[in-house]
């Protein structure tokens, strides 16, 4: 499978992200500095930062393109990149002139403490890095030579990324980020090369793929691309996008940012679509869609070539999960138990957050069921309250905003696990939809009560 010269590749990718993280670390640093770098992040570093951030899923990517084609591009892609746009063009100089180094503490300026450690306890569940230690174990135990039980991958695969976040805080994620950039983009531009040679050209390819996979929604329900519409508003509650555009040195910085980060979203998807349909031209009989991209890339490539798009495929993953990993810890140490000002205490958060990543990925393996469930929870317990901490129009009084975020939640969950029972939607109806609806209903009865108030 892999050779020495594979191996000598990845081994040296671990030791060149433990030495950045070691190398110039600012000593005595400030809980802004640990936090969000000082505030200090220049338009390269955020678009790397931000850009690899966005992409852990990416075995994920690869399993809904080989088994719906283009329409990864109408579902995954193309409503991240409209919200995106919106978050640069309305969010971002709100964020970035406020003195909140977190969300949750955004969100306690504009409402109270308990409605930040409600939004705390949230993001903690949303940032949760376990889809992509299930990743990371996925990929080991893909590329290792001998057999490891999956839940020792799992371990491994947080205590490394532990490591460096825990000690190097934000700047380390930023600088392993850079590197994770430029890995992400050369190992599939090294498997399209080679991909696009073997089958002779686009055109070719295009040719050989069932045409059920050049349609725009892999036909697939509408109501089904439509919903992805509203999961995509993940964004605007995104705790990495509101802690980049925080570290950024101005609002100018972050909003330009955004904007080149959604071109280089859009480059990035077109070679991961063209590796997806390669995978269904030249690996059409594979058992288990998920490993596309690793075996297209075992198929295909020459010694070197094979562990430069590995490392592609490892710091994809790996930038996400040092990011989530960083912002979990940070929601639950700091924003939840409310011990801001301690660096200390928010390292003890980040370490309880990789246990319980750990136990999460050991106990539900999959990475589509952990995305789809704190998605559709949480989402629709969030959303208003962002939207009300930095919009007027949508704030409501405290007593409301507090039940609209627990109710949207839990009507939500319980959703979840009747359909769960039954192995679809209970009732047909999906359970992002039930929470979102119960919240939109509780904030308009809590803009009445305003109405109602300023009338008396």
């Amino acid at each position: 499978m892999l050779s020495a010269l594979d191996y000598s590749l990845i081994l040296l990718y671990i030791i060149t992200l433990l030495v950045i993280t070691f190398f110039k670390r600012k000593k005595d640093e400030s809980e802004s500095d640990y936090l969000l770098a000082g505030r200090s992040l220049t338009l390269p570093a955020f678009i790397a930062t931000l850009v690899s951030t966005w992409y852990g899923g990416i075995l994920g990517v690869g399993e809904y393109g080989y088994q719906y084609g283009i329409s990864q591009w109408i579902v995954f892609s193309m409503p991240f990149y409209v919200f995106a746009i919106l978050y640069a063009v309305f969010f971002v100089k709100r964020i970035r002139l406020s003195s909140a180094l977190s969300l949750p503490e955004a969100i306690v300026q504009e409402y109270d403490i308990t409605s930040g450690k409600i939004s705390a306890l949230l993001i903690f569940l949303l940032s949760s890095p376990a889809p992509y230690f299930v990743m990371i174990a996925l990929l080991l135990g893909f590329i290792l030579p001998f057999g490891i039980p999956y839940w020792i991958l799992v371990v491994f695969s947080s205590l490394f990324s532990l490591i460096y976040v825990i000690y190097g805080g934000f700047r380390a994620v930023v600088r392993t980020d850079i590197l994770q950039f430029a890995l992400m983009y050369s190992g599939f531009f090294v498997i399209l090369i080679f991909g696009l040679h073997r089958v002779g050209s686009f055109e070719n390819l295009l040719s050989l793929v069932p045409e059920p996979l050049l349609h725009p929604t892999g036909h697939q329900p509408f109501s089904y691309v439509v919903v992805w519409f509203f999961i995509a508003l993940w964004t605007f509650v995104d705790p990495s996008f509101h802690q980049r555009v925080s570290a950024a040195k101005s609002p100018k910085t972050a909003k330009n940012g955004i904007l080149i980060s959604v071109i280089f979203w859009f480059l990035f998807d077109a070679m991961t679509i063209t590796a997806s349909l390669l995978g269904v031209v030249l690996l059409p009989d594979l058992a288990n869609p998920v490993m596309v991209y690793p075996e297209l890339g075992n198929l295909l490539l020459p010694s070197g070539f094979k562990g430069l798009f590995i490392l592609g495929l490892l710091a994809t993953i790996m930038s996400t999960a040092d990011s989530f990993l960083f912002l979990s810890g940070q929601s639950i140490s700091r924003d939840l138990l409310g011990k801001s000002g301690s660096i200390s205490i928010t390292k003890w958060g980040i370490f309880a957050s990789a246990i319980g990543g750990i136990g999460l990925a050991i106990f539900y393996p999959s990475v589509i069921q952990l995305w789809y469930g704190l998605g559709t929870c949480i989402i629709p317990g969030l959303l208003l309250t962002v939207l009300g901490t930095y919009f007027p129009f949508f704030k409501i009084p405290v007593i409301f905003n507090k039940w609209m975020m627990i109710l949207g939640f839990f009507a939500s969950l319980i959703w979840l696990n009747l359909g769960s029972s039954e192995n679809g939607a209970f009732l047909g109806i999906e359970p992002y939809y039930v929470g979102l609806g119960l919240a939109l209903t509780i904030w308009f009865s809590g803009k009445l009560r305003i109405r109602f108030v300023q009338k008396a």
